[in-house]
């Protein structure tokens, strides 16, 4: 006779440890933060994404040039702006944010100065971070010898 034991005691650590995670918000989402800090970076780097940024009035762009030298880029001045930006988890969300004044008048425009949106992420990127968090499940609760 062939007889086969399961013992289940490995099986249900190991999802107790993952609903603890799953209930731990900031945990499970840490590993996405700086998947979402690279992505507001290239929006400054890439001037805009995924549509570009309205070009400066060809007035300022001059006065920028000669005031703070040529081949700043677009919201670029001193980078306190682009410094400012802090990511972090709070309760089941990753929040971007600036603490700069001017801030929201780049994000959303003015009548005069048209939206510059910086703390924007794509569908990729948001794709990144989700994957980014899976990611860490898997690799922090996979079984030897099963398929990751």
């Amino acid at each position: 006779m062939l007889r086969v034991q399961l013992q289940l005691d490995s099986a249900t650590a190991l999802l107790d440890a993952l609903g603890a995670r799953l209930a731990a918000p900031a945990e499970l989402l840490a590993p996405a933060l700086p998947v979402v800090a690279a992505a507001i970076e290239r929006n400054f780097d890439e001037e805009g994404r995924p549509l570009r940024w309205a070009p400066l009035a060809p007035r300022y762009a001059a006065w920028k040039a000669r005031r703070f030298g040529a081949g700043l880029r677009i919201l670029e001045r001193t980078g306190a702006l682009r410094r400012s930006i802090s990511t972090r988890v709070e309760g089941n969300a990753i929040v971007a944010s600036t603490d700069v004044p001017y801030a929201a008048f780049h994000q959303f425009g003015t009548r005069r100065l048209p939206a510059r949106p910086f703390l924007v992420l794509t569908d990729a990127d948001k794709e990144a971070a989700a994957q980014a968090a899976a990611d860490s499940l898997r690799t922090a609760y996979s079984v030897p010898g099963t398929p990751s």
